[in-house]
């Protein structure tokens, strides 16, 4: 019977597998017809800006590129400053700026999409903020890595997303005012850590086509808390380690892929766990609980944790964090 299932789960993940990459191939590459000349890697195109925003109390950010690493740190004055280098003009950035009330919104894009040529184009855009900026990120790239450190920084709302590339967020700051949060990548890892408390959070939504999603909170939650985590293709890794006030609510997803959930002690816990027979299982390791068909519950003195769980071709593992 093992043997049975580890087969018809290999041959589910090969053919699914290549249906992705096909299916993203087709979608990122286009055939232009054009004669692609010898890729010249040298960056030696650029700009830079820069902006005070020492009048203001608080940045809405977009980036918006075609073929770019893309990396937001804190800066140590009052300028924000931005900088990008690359191989061709047209993948340079504009700058817009627009002021409402004691808020700064500003903008850098592509003037044109760029026609994306597989090998053809290399960037990278730096943004360092002034320190304790109250800042909202609406970003999205087309090709390219989103590397983005909140330390420093007092972040409100993200709003994140790639085509191919991995997202990294992290912190080891309190993120106070921090309420919401999307990140989605087609194709590459999404991986976030908040070490310190995000007390106001109250929804996280994390995607990936093919790849692994991975969340780390370890501070302490006052809202009531609504997390999404899914990946059709890779694993989904959600680690609750510090106090939760209110009730959170988790929907955890992996078509191909395992999914490993570890919540904090004491806490009340339930799980609706959805998985197929012969392709997927579901553990619970060094709880006491009970089980009902498909629910599970372990006993505990504060706020519920309820799960949602839906894995098709893998395995799944609660326990507690460490």
């Amino acid at each position: 019977m093992k043997q049975n299932r580890s087969m018809k789960r290999h041959i589910m993940v090969t053919l699914i597998l290549l249906m992705m990459f096909t299916i993203s191939g087709c979608k990122l590459i286009e055939d232009t017809g054009e004669k692609i000349s010898q890729f010249d890697a040298d960056m030696d195109k650029s700009v830079n800006f820069e902006q005070n925003l020492s009048d203001f109390k608080a940045l809405e950010l977009h980036v918006n590129l075609s073929v770019s690493e893309l990396n937001i740190k804190v800066s140590n004055d009052d300028v924000l400053s931005y900088t990008q280098k690359a191989n061709r003009e047209e993948l340079l950035a504009k700058q817009t700026v627009d002021e409402i009330g004691d808020t700064i919104k500003i903008t850098y894009e592509n003037d044109d999409k760029v026609k994306i040529l597989s090998g053809s184009q290399k960037s990278e855009a730096t943004i360092t903020i002034p320190k304790d900026t109250k800042l909202t990120i609406v970003s999205n790239i087309d090709v390219g890595d989103i590397n983005i450190d909140l330390d420093g920084l007092e972040s409100v709302e993200l709003d994140i997303s790639t085509n191919v590339g991995e997202i990294d967020v992290k912190t080891d700051d309190a993120q106070p005012s921090l309420t919401y949060i999307k990140t989605q990548s087609d194709v590459g890892e999404v991986n976030m850590v908040f070490g310190g408390d995000t007390e106001q959070l109250e929804t996280v939504l994390m995607s990936a086509n093919t790849g692994k999603v991975s969340l780390t909170l370890k501070g302490e939650v006052k809202s009531t808390l609504e997390i999404d985590a899914k990946a059709d293709v890779g694993d989904v890794v959600v680690s609750l380690s510090g106090f939760h006030e209110e009730e959170v609510n988790l929907k955890a997803q992996a078509d191909v892929g395992d999914v490993t959930i570890q919540v904090p002690k004491d806490h009340e816990v339930k799980v609706d766990a959805s998985t197929s027979e012969f392709t997927s299982n579901f553990e619970i390791e060094d709880m006491a609980f009970t089980k009902s068909k498909n629910l599970y519950e372990v006993k505990g003195d504060l706020a519920l944790i309820s799960i949602d769980l839906n894995i098709s071709v893998g395995d799944a593992r609660l326990k507690y964090s460490k």
